[in-house]
């Protein structure tokens, strides 16, 4: 088959799980229960990209509102974004970020916002 441009590649599901928060000097909420009401995420030039409480509860970062860009490809983002979660209370409190697309992700920061409950 003739072709001009052709793209060959594995398709992977890039994942990112943070390790468990460790908040203040000495780490004030070890052992204890914390939750993640909310989660802003820095990007820089990124399309498609999710977060979320656990992999099966993932929100996607919002891209555009229907009346923008209308007939024209969705440009790369670059901004902060916040999101409150619904996330359990567990000792660990992490969070889950992941690029299901073959699409431009690069994340500059995760900034959490917890509460710290009781062990």
């Amino acid at each position: 088959q003739p072709a001009s441009l052709i793209t060959i590649g594995l398709g992977f599901l890039g994942q990112i799980k943070t390790l468990p928060l460790s908040i203040g000097e000495g780490g004030v909420n070890e052992g204890k229960r914390a939750t993640i009401q909310a989660l802003s995420i820095k990007i820089t030039e990124t399309r498609g990209l999710e977060w979320g409480a656990s992999f099966d509860q993932m929100f996607e970062f919002p891209e555009r509102t229907p009346e923008d860009f209308m007939g024209v490809a969705v440009p790369l983002l670059t901004t902060e974004e916040r999101q409150p979660l619904l996330a359990e209370w567990t000792v660990e409190a992490q969070m889950f970020i992941q690029q299901a697309n073959p699409l431009p992700a690069t994340l500059l920061g995760i900034i959490p916002e917890i509460s710290v409950g009781d062990d």
